[in-house]
């Protein structure tokens, strides 16, 4: 039984962080934001995780785009906290 690789919340973090090119230019910090949650869902289809209950937690925490992923849910969700997989054998919930 082949079973995914343990992803946290951390790991989507560093992700969006990375899509959404947070630059700090002369004291002015911008980042690209298409107001939809298109790199979380990426993410979570890439990396085995059920994208269903992942929107459901996002947005239950002030989600509602990538940004603000980064700015509302990641001061509630710790970093080192699992995401809801699936079973890369047979495609079971974790």
């Amino acid at each position: 039984m082949a079973i995914a690789k343990p992803i946290t919340w951390g790991d989507l973090y560093k992700y969006l962080e990375e899509k959404c090119n947070f630059q700090d230019i002369d004291g002015q910090v911008t980042w690209t934001c298409h107001h939809d949650l298109r790199f979380s869902e990426q993410f979570c289809k890439e990396n085995k995780v059920n994208w269903m209950v992942t929107k459901e937690i996002l947005e239950g925490h002030g989600g509602y785009c990538d940004c603000e992923v980064l700015f509302n849910v990641e001061e509630r969700i710790g970093p080192d906290m699992h995401m809801p997989q699936f079973d890369l054998g047979t495609g079971d919930p974790l």
